[in-house]
């Protein structure tokens, strides 16, 4: 009995700390700039409409863009914590939107909460909640969305490209630990001093297959092929479902099914291999795709673009007798 050793490692929920805290400084730097550039404008708009220039009133009406480094952060936790179990896969350009749509408005809000309060301790006369409420949404909303949208765009792009390093590197570990089984795996069967022991192809591997090892390097648990009713892509990963659990593993589909044999399993799908063996039937949708009947109930689609070599497998799973080819 052979198998293919299936490693999943936890993959970091963070970014690294070194890259956190430079996008945080930029975020600081860029605020203080923009309080510096507000209280300048307010000074050159007093000097050409001729009326006095009041410090004090410019500075408590731009210092709380530092509000934006708090919201900032809070506003990414929020988004990564709704999309934690990132299903659907969504785009970048989603969540973006999502993090606008909820720091702006709070904000807005913390920024006339506190002119009022501020306001109402130090000063001479009160400036009203809904007045600077109206007032930051309708002067200050352009640069709401270019501060946090540019925020945005910097964290969720360094995310998805630590993710897709992250990816590359389990990959290419999974790949690492399926050659080393399958020099050992030639060693066993043509001897250490063999020259056809250093390489050994998916085609020669796979009808020796029977298990696929699924799990840690503190627990493992050995699938039987004849258990697997299919396999799905869910990137990252893939989703090995059988008759009673499902097993999520840091692979390409490709990858996997050329180790499997190609007799029994078969692509149906650009995201979809099923095992002919747990197959009751197929059903033309009469648009050129099918439905495939598996033995738990479940029913997945047969794309036209795979149904010629899916009928062709089919055959000659269930007549081997009639296979002809050579």
């Amino acid at each position: 009995m052979n198998f293919i050793y299936v490693m999943i490692q936890p993959i970091p929920l963070t970014m690294r700390n070194e890259k956190r805290l430079r996008t945080a400084l930029l975020v600081v730097l860029s605020v203080l700039g923009i309080i510096a550039l507000g209280i300048l404008q307010d000074y050159f708009q007093s000097l050409r409409n001729e009326y006095a220039f009041y410090f004090s009133e410019s500075l408590l009406f731009k210092v709380f863009w530092i509000f934006v480094v708090p919201v900032a952060f809070g506003g990414l936790w929020i988004v990564k914590k709704l999309f934690a179990h990132d299903h659907f896969h969504f785009h970048s350009l989603v969540k973006l939107l999502l993090f606008l749509s909820l720091t702006i408005p709070i904000h807005a809000v913390m920024f006339a909460s506190a002119v009022f309060a501020v306001s109402a301790m130090f000063f001479d006369h009160t400036y009203s909640f809904i007045g600077n409420l109206t007032y930051t949404f309708t002067s200050d909303f352009l640069m709401y969305v270019v501060v946090y949208g540019g925020f945005g765009v910097i964290a969720f792009r360094r995310e998805a490209a630590w993710k897709k390093v992250l990816q590359n590197k389990h990959e290419n570990s999974n790949r690492e630990a399926i050659n080393q089984h399958s020099e050992s795996l030639t060693q066993t069967l043509f001897g250490a001093g063999s020259q056809q022991s250093q390489v050994i192809s998916p085609q020669v591997i796979s009808p020796h297959v029977r298990h696929i090892l699924v799990g840690t390097s503190k627990h493992r648990v050995s699938v039987p092929l004849t258990d697997i009713l299919c396999i799905t892509s869910s990137a990252p990963y893939i989703t090995i479902q059988t008759k009673t659990k499902e097993f999520l593993h840091a692979e390409t589909l490709k990858a996997v099914h050329e180790i499997l044999p190609q007799e029994q399993f078969v692509r149906i799908h650009k995201s979809t291999i099923i095992n002919l063996e747990q197959v009751i039937s197929s059903t033309s949708r009469l648009n050129g795709d099918y439905d495939i009947l598996l033995t738990n109930g479940q029913e997945v689609r047969l794309s036209r673009n795979y149904a010629k070599e899916f009928k062709e497998k089919f055959e000659r799973f269930v007549h081997p007798q009639h296979d002809t080819s050579p």
